[in-house]
């Protein structure tokens, strides 16, 4: 009988192991997604800073238009690579059949497509746009879903100058 006892004790103790062995190995997984999550934002904000820090990038503030007073977003470009990369500071929503456009204007006014914002604009990680030639001013404008040739200032949310 006692030996049964011990049998019974030892497989109830076996269970409750097995059991603690499966949460611990659950949140083991969690902790290990949520450090790749972290890491991932760790290299994001390392790449980010090496363009917010380059000399070669200028930076341009864009400020809200009258309609869209809280909008914000800044412009990162170098002229000698080209390279523009935004970040939005303050953006809302758009409606799911609109996307923002970043567009380029030259010192004649000519408007130039420096790409669409597909992120979230609520990411605040800096996005890689089209590269420009060359830039006097920067605008964001809000879109129809298809390919546009020029902004429609109608729709202007935020604009900066060099």
């Amino acid at each position: 009988m006692i030996c049964i006892a011990v049998v019974y004790s030892l497989w109830s103790n076996l269970n409750e192991l097995k059991t603690e062995i499966k949460i611990l190995s659950d949140e083991k997984k969690v902790v290990k997604q949520e450090n790749e999550a972290l890491n991932k934002k760790i290299i994001q904000s390392e790449k980010d800073f090496k363009i917010i820090s380059d000399t070669n990038f200028i930076k341009i503030d864009l400020i809200g238009s009258p309609d869209s007073p809280s909008s914000k977003a800044v412009v990162y470009w170098n002229p000698d690579s080209k390279k523009v990369y935004l970040k939005i500071e303050s953006l809302p929503v758009p409606p799911s059949y609109k996307d923002y456009h970043l567009w380029a204007v030259d010192i004649k006014g000519n408007s130039i497509d420096a790409g669409i914002l597909i992120a979230d604009p609520a990411d605040k990680n800096l996005k890689q746009m089209k590269d420009v030639e060359i830039a006097n001013s920067f605008l964001i404008t809000l879109e129809d879903k298809k390919a546009v040739r020029i902004p429609d200032m109608i729709n202007l949310y935020a604009s900066g100058k060099l």
